[in-house]
């Protein structure tokens, strides 16, 4: 739906496009015959107990388990095995280690480039389960201690906010949602077989995704030869992999392929993109969804949308080919605009004081 907002003091028409935000999920139980009920206790990710984060350290009680790290992910305690599972930043990563709550040398679980966190014991089995984050996909890992044998499940270009296992160890369930895809529910066995989704999402998108430039492409399914598509760039801090409602609506509202990127393109990715065959590089956007954005130099041919503080409520704000508009609506109302843009509408310019 869209909605406009008109000032009586200066010449202003703000559109915005919104899609309802999909659900997202609580903690959820998965139960011993597979089922999955949302609510059950929120998973701790550190211990306020007998071992606990003291300065960087995991102690028990008075002793030192640890020595200091930077950061801590998080961290669970077997009582069975008399062992403390861990994630904390080791020089540029996080990576998973075993220590007793007796204290020992630390075991380091084979580590990966990437980020290891969220790491729990299973209820019982002698497991632990943990997350790896990559650039363009999360990996479930569940590791057997005594044998050291692992099993992964990855989730392409996806985020994996939560694991439940049930009481047997047997089977997990994770909360997962993608770039094209709003969150959802998977069941699996701890090897990552008799995978299913438990509870369905809400929303989906009906795109190809791929990597392209460093970042996440998605382009409409059933491209027509020779067709070649407006491009909107989504600059955002940190995760590219996560659902996002506004970017959902434009690309149900309108034939326009999306790329999700962390920084400004520079005349290389641009140059890139130009010559991608299915782009038109004559109607290029960028949308600048940073809460606190650098100062965006202009791209030749590229209309650049983000937030300013000095940008009254409902109005915007545009010189040549940059547009400014309050930081709470730069992704719903860039949604409307290009949008409305695209289909041959022009707004009027609302600096106009």
């Amino acid at each position: 739906s869209r909605c406009s907002f008109a000032s009586s003091r200066m010449v202003t028409l703000v559109v915005f496009m919104y899609e309802p935000e999909a659900r997202r999920f609580g903690p959820v139980s998965l139960l011993d015959d597979g089922s999955v009920q949302e609510g059950g206790p929120l998973r701790q990710k550190s211990v306020d107990g007998d071992v606990k984060v003291v300065d960087g350290k995991i102690r028990r009680g008075a002793l030192d388990l640890t020595p200091a790290f930077a950061a801590i992910d998080s961290l669970d305690v077997s009582e069975e095995r008399g062992e403390v599972a861990f994630s904390a930043m080791k020089e540029t990563s996080y990576d998973i280690g075993l220590v007793s709550t007796d204290g020992s040398p630390i075991s380091w679980v084979p580590s990966d480039p990437a980020d290891e966190i969220d790491v729990q014991w299973a209820p019982r089995g002698h497991k632990i389960s943990f997350i790896v984050r990559t650039p363009s996909a999360d990996f479930v890992r569940t590791l057997h201690v005594p044998t050291s044998f692992q099993f992964s499940v990855d989730v392409p270009f996806g985020r994996v906010s939560s694991l439940t296992w049930d009481k047997p160890a047997e089977r997990f369930a994770i909360v997962v949602e993608s770039v094209d895809t709003s969150q959802r529910v998977e069941v699996m066995k701890y090897d990552g077989t008799s995978r299913r989704i438990a509870i369905e999402p809400q929303q989906r998108l009906d795109v190809s995704v791929e990597p392209l430039g460093g970042g996440v492409s998605l382009r409409p399914e059933g491209l027509k030869y020779g067709e070649k598509l407006p491009l909107v760039i989504w600059m955002q801090d940190g995760d590219l992999n996560r659902w996002d409602a506004s970017r959902a609506a434009l690309m149900k509202g309108a034939r326009v392929a999306s790329l999700v990127v962390n920084s400004m393109p520079g005349s290389e990715l641009m140059s890139v993109l130009r010559s991608t065959l299915w782009i038109d590089g004559s109607r290029m956007f960028l949308v600048d969804t940073r809460a606190v954005p650098a100062p965006s130099e202009a791209l030749p041919g590229v209309t650049i949308i983000r937030g300013s503080p000095d940008v009254s409520p409902q109005t915007y704000r545009r010189r040549g080919e940059i547009i400014e508009t309050p930081f709470g609506v730069v992704k719903s109302f860039s949604a409307g605009f290009i949008a409305d843009q695209l289909k041959g509408i022009s707004l009027p310019n609302a600096s106009h004081r």
